[in-house]
């Protein structure tokens, strides 16, 4: 193995890690301009977009002007989506408060749906920002995006909500750790496994349209 095989892959190693932890900071900062409920969403949106560039092999975009473009321009419309989700989980949380007064069979069949919904929910929210920076689509189509590759993919998306869990519960432990790859280092996991994801769906349609032709 050479000197410069190793020197070059630690290079790139230490670039990525530069660029996560910068990344990061960005995201903490933004978030906290928008009074964290209105930033939330533009910033993550931002660092999905920065991220699917790098993992496309646009490695020499320019970070800051990139996550910023990305921020302004989806602020509005990543904060609908953001009200949206919102809403989605007030109604869930009433509804299961409610379920919790009842008893017997009703509860316990209730319980179960509503457990379900919620699940499909999490998944619903796992793919939501990568379908977002990478379709265009009408708003209420990303949700149906989203939660048609959650259900057609389901063992596979519990072992990334889990790996994503996972991930957060060691950056949170580690002291320092979730400043500089608590969310950056999250979302290259999920994009990395959504955009196999659509390489694979976008593979199946072509195969689809020239079985028809």
């Amino acid at each position: 193995m050479s000197t410069g095989w190793v020197t070059g892959n630690l290079y790139r190693l230490c670039d990525w890690f530069y660029r996560l932890a910068f990344l990061n900071l960005l995201w903490i900062a933004f978030t906290l301009a928008g009074f964290i409920l209105f930033g939330i969403f533009p910033s993550t949106t931002a660092v999905f977009t920065v991220i699917r560039k790098w993992l496309r092999g646009e490695n020499d975009v320019p970070l800051v002007r990139t996550f910023l473009q990305s921020y302004r321009k989806e602020f509005f419309h990543s904060n609908r989506l953001c009200l949206l989700f919102g809403l989605a989980a007030c109604i869930l949380y009433v509804d299961l408060k409610f379920v919790q007064t009842l008893q017997g069979a009703a509860f316990i069949f209730l319980t179960s749906i509503f457990s379900l919904m919620i699940i499909l929910f999490v998944f619903t929210l796992i793919y939501i920002f990568p379908v977002y920076v990478h379709y265009e689509m009408r708003t209420l189509l990303y949700f149906r995006q989203a939660f048609f590759i959650a259900i057609v993919n389901p063992f596979q998306t519990i072992l990334l909500v889990l790996a994503s869990v996972l991930s957060f519960y060691v950056t949170m432990m580690l002291s320092g750790l979730f400043l500089f790859f608590g969310i950056s280092g999250i979302s290259l996991l999920i994009m990395w496994y959504s955009l196999r994801i659509f390489r694979y769906m976008d593979w199946e349609m072509k195969k689809h349209l020239a079985s028809e032709s």
